[in-house]
């Protein structure tokens, strides 16, 4: 278990991969980010795949903090994970779900989702029963679009974030 302040369930380096559980108090986003963020450093992933990562989880964690739990706070999980050129992030909650609803017809709202996606090779948000959600995320290293094996995604060039 790592040494963290109040607002942390639990927290697992493993050899292979990063397991945390945090309340879903929007202050941790920032814990979320600084070890995905450092996970992804010590697997060797470069300065933009983990900028990439730490978007993505900042984002996830925010909207799933803001979202799934209307009533008081529950767990976020977040979970990270190299192999190879890949990086994946899932971010899960097990409040309300996420609500469809189509991205044009809002006029706000959904661009951290939209971010998200334009930063990872491949993005899956999906519900889980009987109640929350689980965005998983594929970042890769810069220069290197490659999937997981027997995906295929539409990413035809490395792009750069700014921070």
């Amino acid at each position: 278990m790592l040494g963290y302040p109040f607002g942390v369930r639990k927290g697992f380096l493993k050899s292979d991969a990063l397991e945390l559980s945090l309340d879903s108090d929007l202050t941790n986003a920032a814990v979320a980010r600084r070890e995905v963020g450092a996970y992804a450093f010590a697997a060797g992933f470069d300065e933009e795949a983990v900028q990439a990562a730490r978007t993505v989880v900042t984002e996830a964690f925010t909207n799933a903090a803001s979202h799934a739990y209307e009533e008081g706070e529950g767990p976020i999980e977040i979970e990270a994970r190299a192999d190879g050129p890949a990086l994946t992030v899932v971010v899960r909650d097990y409040g309300d779900g996420i609500k469809p609803s189509p991205i044009a017809s809002q006029g706000h709202g959904r661009l951290g989702l939209l971010m998200i996606a334009a930063l990872a090779e491949l993005c899956q948000i999906r519900r889980l029963r009987p109640r929350g959600t689980e965005l998983l995320a594929v970042i890769t290293r810069s220069g290197e679009p490659s999937a997981p094996t027997g995906l295929r995604t539409s990413r035809s060039e490395p792009r750069t974030l700014v921070a």
